[in-house]
C-alpha cells in the first residue's frame, strides 16, 4: 500500500499489487462521488479489472471536492504510484468537465509544468452516455440501441446501427452525436481491451 496527502487535507490510498498494474489489462475506470455521512468531501476512484473479468480496487482519494486541481493530483498519484513506466493505459470515465481539464493538463502540461502523462487515453463511459441519451429521448430500446453502437468493433455493424438510429431520431441524434463525435466513444477506431469495462461499469449501477 502507497499513501498520499497535500496541503489541503486531501489523502491518496493505493493498494494495488507490487507490480502496479502491469498485470492487469491497461484500462482503468475513473469516477467520483460526494460523501454523505458524517464526514464531508468526495471520493475519487481508480478501478481494474483482472483477466479473469473481477474487479480490482487500485487507488482511492478524499478530497475536497471534484475540481481540476483535485482530479489532476490524484491522477498524477495514480501515474506515479500506480502505472509508473506502463504505456498506453486508457481512462474510462464521465464527462465532467473539471475531470477532462485535469486529463489535459497531464496529456499537455499546464503553463510551465511538462506533461507528465502524455500517452494516456480518455474514454467516455457507456453507461453515462446511455443515461443521458435516455435522458433526452425517454425511450429505452433507443438507448439500447444506441450502447449496442458504442460496443461494436466492426466499421460496417458500426455504420449500420448509426444509419438507423439516425433514421429513428432524426435530426436530434444528428446534433447530440456531432456535439461528441462517434470515435470517444466507440469500438470502431480503439483496440479492444481498452473497453473490457462492462463489469466496472456494473459496479456503479
Amino acid at each position: 500500500m502507497c499513501w498520499a496527502y497535500n496541503s489541503t487535507a486531501s489523502l491518496f490510498l493505493s493498494w494495488c499489487l507490487c507490480q502496479g498494474i502491469s498485470i492487469l489489462p491497461p484500462v482503468l475506470r475513473i469516477d467520483g462521488t460526494f460523501l454523505t455521512g458524517k464526514y464531508k468531501g468526495t471520493i475519487l476512484t481508480a478501478i481494474g479489472v483482472d483477466c479473469n473479468n473481477q474487479i480490482v480496487p487500485v487507488a482511492f482519494a478524499f478530497v475536497e471536492s471534484e475540481n481540476i486541481e483535485s482530479w489532476f493530483w490524484f491522477l498524477e498519484r495514480v501515474k506515479l504510484h500506480v502505472v509508473a513506466e506502463r504505456p498506453g493505459v486508457c481512462l474510462i470515465s464521465d464527462r465532467h468537465s473539471s475531470l477532462l481539464q485535469a486529463i489535459e493538463r497531464l496529456q499537455k502540461g499546464y503553463r510551465r509544468s511538462p506533461a507528465i502523462w502524455p500517452d494516456v487515453k480518455n474514454r467516455w463511459c457507456i453507461r453515462h452516455m446511455g443515461a443521458n441519451f435516455y435522458e433526452r429521448f425517454q425511450n429505452r430500446d433507443l438507448m439500447n440501441l444506441f450502447k449496442s453502437l458504442c460496443v461494436q468493433n466492426h466499421q460496417r455493424k458500426f455504420n449500420a446501427i448509426w444509419k438507423m438510429l439516425d433514421e429513428m431520431t432524426a435530426e436530434k441524434v444528428r446534433i447530440m452525436c456531432l456535439m461528441c463525435g462517434p470515435y470517444e466513444f466507440s469500438l470502431v477506431t480503439v483496440p479492444y481491451y481498452y473497453y473490457v469495462f462492462e463489469l466496472l461499469l456494473s459496479f456503479y449501477v
